[in-house]
C-alpha cells in the first residue's frame, strides 16, 4: 500500500491510496494470496525499455480519479499436456462474496 501527495483535476492537493494485492491462481481456479507480493508502481513499465514505442507490460498504478476498481491479470496460459495448440482462449469472471 501506498499513499502519494497529487494535486487532483483543479490543482488541489489530495492524498492518492493505492492498495494492491496479489493472487495466485492454481490450475482448478482456486485463489490464494501470493507469497510474493507485486509492487506499487510509480511509472509505467515497458515490454522493450529501449523502445520509446514499446507497449506496456505494466501500467503505472498512480491515478488521479478512480470512482471504481481495476482488475489486471497478468500471466501466461498452457495447453493441456496431451496435447499441443496454437491458440488458447482465455478468461477471467470476477465474482461477488458474500
Amino acid at each position: 500500500m501506498r499513499c502519494i501527495p497529487l494535486d487532483d483535476h483543479r490543482g488541489r492537493d489530495t492524498a492518492v491510496v493505492i492498495a494492491k494485492l496479489t493472487w495466485a491462481l492454481a490450475a482448478d481456479g482456486s485463489a490464494t494470496i501470493a507469497p510474493a507480493q507485486s509492487p506499487v508502481r510509480l511509472f509505467d513499465v515497458p515490454v522493450t525499455p529501449d523502445d520509446a514505442w514499446s507497449s506496456l507490460r505494466y501500467p503505472s498504478d498512480i491515478v488521479g480519479e478512480k470512482p471504481g476498481t481495476d482488475v489486471l491479470l497478468v500471466g501466461d496460459a498452457h495447453p493441456p499436456l496431451d496435447r499441443g495448440a496454437t491458440m488458447q482462449e482465455v478468461s477471467l469472471r470476477i465474482e461477488a462474496g458474500d
